[in-house]
């Protein structure tokens, strides 16, 4: 049977078959999501800077999408979050292909991040044969609402715009190459997304920045960072507590996710400490053009 390589016709569709293919450890893609429902609304509301029907190409045979792959692009930064190959067959010709027809022409994309699986042998494969680096691993962490955190939260309050200029010196040295600046945060501030701080003798200690998705039962830690002068002294569980709390506190937020390198051994240790657990290990590579 010849495979047809377009562009998506439906979202629905295209979001059944990646969340079948993501519930699949041996093809799971790190932030990709498992659930359709979740996938179609961010597809459809906040996925790429490109239109989602630009921002995949699949494979069709008998009217039925066979593989895909995705880029969740960020032009502003040059950068791409890749989502796949997902293929029923892990047929690495016909993936290759996809990508040569995703990628062709996104001359302002400089970089493709992967974050896969450690089961999912072929998406590492294919990263590596497309020219990926192997950048290191990050272990998923989750943290469930009937869980108990193992941490108080007295000294953390709402951020105040008067440490704005704090806020944005702190995130910038502890997140100097990243997916949201500190003026994207703060522009990103509503009822769901929140930035909570700890100040000690007037000065910004730390701040824990969430996301919160009640229509799909979810939340995450985006960033959490306490001050170099403010280090060891317990800021950073109360900081994570109150993310949690803040998060846990919206009607149908069931869970909530963080995300961290393997090799932060500090950060692993405070998470755990609070009651988090890991839930994937994700292998990263970067392809840079």
């Amino acid at each position: 049977m010849i495979a047809h390589i377009q562009a998506p016709q439906r979202a629905d569709e295209l979001a059944q078959f990646l969340a079948r293919m993501n519930n699949d450890l041996q093809m799971h893609i790190g932030f990709c999501g498992e659930n359709p429902d979740e996938i179609y609304d961010q597809l459809t509301n906040d996925f790429s800077d490109l239109p989602w029907q630009t921002s995949f190409v699949v494979a069709y045979e008998d009217d039925r999408i066979v593989a895909a792959i995705g880029l969740d692009v960020d032009l502003e930064r040059g950068y791409a979050d890749v989502w796949g190959p997902f293929t029923e067959t892990k047929d690495m010709t016909l993936s290759k292909k996809i990508w040569e027809e995703l990628t062709s022409g996104l001359d302002k994309v400089k970089k493709y991040s992967f974050f896969v699986n450690e089961e999912n042998a072929f998406a590492q494969r294919f990263a590596e044969e497309v020219g990926g680096a192997y950048k290191g691993m990050d272990y998923v962490l989750l943290l469930h609402k009937e869980d108990d955190i193992r941490a108080e939260a007295d000294e953390v309050a709402a951020f105040n715009t008067a440490f704005a200029e704090d806020f944005t010196s702190v995130h910038t040295d502890a997140f100097p190459d990243t997916y949201y600046n500190a003026e994207t945060i703060l522009s990103r501030l509503n009822e769901t997304n929140q930035l909570h701080m700890l100040v000690r003798d007037d000065a910004l200690a730390g701040y824990v920045y969430a996301e919160a998705n009640p229509e799909h039962g979810e939340g995450t830690i985006e960033y959490i960072a306490v001050s170099p002068d403010s280090r060891k002294q317990g800021i950073g569980k109360q900081l994570l507590a109150k993310g949690c709390q803040a998060l846990f506190s919206h009607e149908g937020v069931s869970e909530t996710s963080i995300c961290v390198g393997t090799d932060n051994k500090a950060a692993i240790s405070l998470y755990q400490a609070v009651g988090f657990k890991v839930k994937y290990k994700l292998k990263s590579y970067l392809v840079t053009v």
